[in-house]
């Protein structure tokens, strides 16, 4: 009889011992298999994954609960789709508490279908999730796993798993819900390197080498395992640099890189920049940003409403036209748009003036021949 279940365990040995009593008394479908407490998880895995004797795996970890129906229904899709790596559904997040039951998602959004690997990779990290816990074909996940278990940070073991997938084949989400994982404190308080941003602004000089030879280890990946390739070494690499800049500058905090840096210039603190925090808005009078915030909540209101759909304010301040042809300017000649957000700049002297000099400009380009023309 098949062992279905492979329970990995490195754990200590008073834990080991009872984890050893509870497997046997499951039945012969699963199998109990002791590693030393030292080895890396990559290499645990890749040694568990050489002992699948099913067509089909996943992996899952002992802080998860999979949903069986989801589980195989994940199977089935994938047993049909030989273009697809791996299936999965809905990650929820969960934290019990005074009887009641928080969930959170903590993975939802769509597979990837793009036909191109570059394409899957670079979509992979639009949004990144994790794809570890799905179904597979065991070969797939022992091709990944040969490249994992040599990698020596976790951050880059985890990334080159779903990556290599993506260039594997698709992704599936079903519209189930798949697993759940309870919200607790870190499996290993001291993991490092568990941020791209902190690792890299911390040490930019190691980050750099690692994702070298990272981007290396996938183009070995790629050429090893995946048919059809349809990317050279040149257009591989631009395609990897690109999507994983996507990823790694997403989220970046301004304040942790900062404090990285101000021991060089200590007089000179942080500023946190908004987007409303430029010169134009002092422009504003007080007036008009209170205007604003008002508009702002109505117009969100409305737009919550319905209201707001097929609203297309008018974009011509006609105002602006009357000034600069009393000024003796052809203001039949040049109209002022201005985006919704910045109507208020024709109440502004400032502003007025800088179109009526414009408009001057250009008349005069008008008049004057273009030398080019005459060329």
């Amino acid at each position: 009889m098949q062992n279905r279940f492979l329970v990995l365990d490195s754990s200590h040995e008073a834990i080991r011992n009872g984890n050893k009593a509870l497997v046997a008394s499951c039945g012969e479908s699963y199998r109990h298999i002791v590693f030393p407490s030292s080895m890396p998880v990559a290499t645990k895995l890749f040694e568990g994954l050489s002992l699948v004797q099913t067509h089909y795996g996943a992996i899952c970890a002992d802080d998860d609960v999979i949903f069986h129906d989801a589980l195989r229904k994940a199977l089935a899709f994938l047993s049909t789709h030989p273009d697809y790596v791996c299936a999965d559904g809905i990650y929820l997040n969960f934290r019990p508490s005074n009887n009641e039951i928080h969930f959170q998602i903590e993975y939802g959004s769509h597979g990837i279908d793009a036909n191109h690997p570059g394409a899957r990779v670079f979509r992979l990290f639009q949004r990144y999730e994790s794809m570890f816990y799905a179904v597979y074909r065991a070969s797939n996940l022992r091709d990944i796993f040969s490249f994992v278990k040599n990698i020596p940070t976790l951050h880059y073991q985890e990334l080159f798993q779903t990556t290599a997938a993506m260039l594997k084949g698709k992704s599936h989400r079903l519209s189930e819900f798949y697993a759940a994982r309870q919200a607790c404190g870190p499996a290993d308080p001291i993991r490092d390197k568990w941020q791209t941003f902190y690792w890299f602004a911390d040490n930019s000089a190691e980050f750099l080498s690692h994702y070298k030879a990272y981007r290396d280890d996938l183009w070995g990946f790629y050429q090893k395992f995946c048919t059809g390739q349809e990317m050279d070494q040149k257009v591989f690499f631009l395609a990897m640099d690109t999507a994983h800049a996507v990823f790694f500058s997403t989220g970046c905090p301004p304040k942790y890189f900062y404090s990285r840096l101000q021991q060089h210039w200590p007089e000179d603190v942080l500023a946190i920049i908004n987007d409303s925090d430029n010169a134009l808005e002092a422009l504003k009078s007080n007036f008009m940003r209170k205007t604003d915030e008002v508009l702002n909540v109505v117009a969100w209101q409305l737009r919550k409403r319905g209201f707001l759909n097929s609203y297309n304010p008018p974009r011509t301040v006609e105002r602006l036209r009357g000034e600069v042809a009393a000024k003796g300017i052809d203001g039949k000649r040049w109209g002022c748009r201005l985006p919704q957000n910045l109507l208020w700049l024709a109440a502004k002297p400032r502003f007025r003036a800088a179109f009526s000099e414009l408009c001057n400009y250009l008349d005069d380009a008008k008049e004057k021949p273009n030398p080019h023309d005459q060329a």
